[in-house]
């Protein structure tokens, strides 16, 4: 217990490296305990070692086959690995074992996304939704899905809930000017990136788009010099 509870500090400051090593004393001492695969799991997870995350994750399982954290982390690291019959396969049992987990059909959504697979995406996310209604992850991933199917109306409302939900997030202002400027509202396009650069005044491409967007309204001027602001950030914005 001491191990895995010096483990568990490791792991919130991010030193994985000490957070395993700890883990690992866990398992030694007490190699029946599946949180303590678990959690090493993660811990690799999070190194983006996902060979041997999916090797713990899958440890765990074999010492409780009820773990639906593990069926759960192993999903998220077959994902990563673009290997979508896995993940499915996982999140679809870890759904089972805890149907009211809003993340496992969040995380689910996003692999259907993934595979461009926006309708069901679009399913998954509206589900952890209605699970969550606060889930504002949940709202921006919808508003990509409906990006992807061209329907900005309803990209644009989810990305408007999730800027209420979360208005420190620079990219849900991002998202909604591009869908705004495609709509050609750039008076509302240049709101939104007003926002973004508040919030990230290091995204040259904020700067880029409100530039383009400017010019579209006449503002010559204010749009040479944003565009040069791009520039200045990355000279190779929008190459």
């Amino acid at each position: 217990m001491a191990f895995n509870n010096r483990g568990l500090a490791y792991f919130a400051g991010r030193d994985y490296d000490r957070a395993i090593a700890d883990y690992s004393a866990a398992i030694r001492l007490n190699s029946t305990d599946a949180v303590y695969v678990n959690n090493r799991g993660l811990a690799y997870y999070d190194k983006r070692d996902y060979d041997h995350a999916i090797a713990d994750y899958s440890s765990a399982i074999k010492l409780d086959p009820k773990d639906e954290t593990a069926f759960k982390g192993r999903a998220n690291a077959y994902d990563v690995k673009e290997d979508y019959d896995h993940a499915f396969a996982d999140y679809n049992q870890a759904i089972s074992l805890d149907p009211t987990d809003a993340n496992a059909i969040f995380n689910r959504g996003n692999a259907y996304y993934d595979k461009r697979d926006y309708d069901r995406a679009i399913t998954d996310y509206s589900e952890a939704i209605r699970l969550d209604p606060s889930h504002a992850e949940a709202f921006f991933n919808r508003g990509t899905a409906y990006d992807g199917k061209k329907d900005d109306d309803q990209a644009i409302a989810d990305y408007s809930e999730s800027i209420r939900l979360d208005p420190n997030d620079a990219q849900g202002f991002i998202n909604r000017a591009n869908d705004y400027y495609d709509q050609q509202h750039y008076d509302l396009a240049i709101a939104d990136l007003d926002e973004a650069i508040k919030l990230d005044p290091t995204n040259a491409n904020s700067f880029y788009g409100r530039g383009v967007a400017k010019q579209h309204m006449g503002d010559n001027a204010g749009g040479k010099a944003d565009i040069a602001a791009a520039k200045k950030v990355d000279p190779n914005v929008a190459k």
